[in-house]
């Protein structure tokens, strides 16, 4: 009985300091927010992630990028970067071209 006492005491004293603390931990929330918006638009990132973005794979080092950061060339041949598409020799270029 006296632990089940102390327990209430615990939570009752848990409820009441949360409500008092609550308001400024939601402000620290929205401050971090913006901080963290106006960092990402200097930087130029976007924190958005699209669901419905599909991955594609690069033709020469086989690994999965997403299909809008992906370099099409020839309507079907994908490459992850500039450099993957440099890889490529000149006669496959060609042949996935045409």
């Amino acid at each position: 009985m006296k632990y089940l006492v102390i327990a209430a005491l615990v939570v009752l004293v848990f409820v009441l300091v949360y409500r008092r603390v609550r308001p400024y931990l939601e402000l620290f929330q929205k401050i971090t927010g913006a901080a963290a918006s106006v960092r990402d638009s200097e930087t130029g990132r976007s924190r958005k992630v699209t669901g419905g973005n599909k991955l594609r794979r690069c033709v020469a080092c086989e690994t999965w990028v997403p299909a809008d950061r992906a370099i099409t060339v020839g309507g079907s041949s994908v490459y992850c970067s500039r450099g993957c598409l440099e890889k490529v020799p000149a006669k496959r270029k060609d042949k996935l071209a045409g």
